[in-house]
């Protein structure tokens, strides 16, 4: 029993700091998370977990669907809306503030 609690221990540290560490989230080293936590951000933002998950539903739909691009950043950026975030001039916010409502999903 004590070594089934150790590894489960050990997997949600290694869990905990390569998924939530600073290091992956970051534009230059996550580029493809980075553009879907964006989004997530300004489309849903102050949205609840269900808000979230339903914009984050829709790109990843998308990126599998053959009539949209196949990566992130391309569905995103694909066709600007008149009402979209990326049209309006929105400050891009730090990165913390863009990824704390995601590790929190």
């Amino acid at each position: 029993m004590p070594k089934l609690v150790l590894g489960f221990i050990l997997l949600f540290t290694f869990i905990g700091t390569s998924v939530f560490g600073a290091e992956l989230y970051t534009r230059e080293q996550e580029p493809e998370l980075y553009c879907l936590a964006e989004n997530i951000y300004w489309e849903s933002h102050p949205d609840n977990h269900a808000g979230r998950a339903a914009v984050a539903d829709v790109v990843l739909n998308r990126v599998e669907d053959s009539r949209f691009p196949n990566t992130i950043c391309e569905v995103v950026k694909q066709g600007l809306l008149k009402e979209s975030w990326r049209t309006k001039g929105k400050k891009v916010p730090d990165e913390e503030r863009v990824f704390t409502p995601i590790r929190n999903m």
